[in-house]
């Protein structure tokens, strides 16, 4: 995946009713572990919609197999880890809240504390 980006696996209906794949219809989330004490614990996040370019098709398929609500985390080659900005966490059980409602999060990003961009 490309860098500081997730994948969650699953379909969503897009505005006309279409299945489509979860990162086709929603293309950023606000993603915190759960708990989350502090509003910079948690991250505004691109979601990958279409496989990658430097993906295989066979590990496109795997990614789209896996039952709805699994966040894939890129794999950071110079940078932190995005779990670790998200409140500290890591990958060891961590439970992650997912906000990807286009009205809830356009109101957060003009609030007047605005969200932590990560990507």
């Amino acid at each position: 995946l490309p860098e500081n980006k997730v994948f969650i696996s699953g379909y969503t209906t897009d505005g006309d009713n279409n299945r489509q794949l979860f990162g086709k219809v929603h293309k950023k989330i606000y993603i915190s572990r759960s708990p989350c004490m502090e509003p910079e614990d948690a991250k505004l996040i691109s979601v990958v919609g279409s496989k990658p370019t430097n993906m295989s098709k066979d590990e496109w398929e795997l990614l789209c197999s896996y039952r709805f609500g699994t966040i894939i985390f890129s794999q950071s080659r110079l940078s932190v880890p995005l779990p670790c900005v998200i409140a500290d966490g890591d990958l060891d059980g961590d439970d992650f809240f997912v906000l990807w409602d286009e009205k809830i999060l356009d109101h957060l990003l003009h609030a007047k504390d605005k969200l932590t961009l990560k990507s």
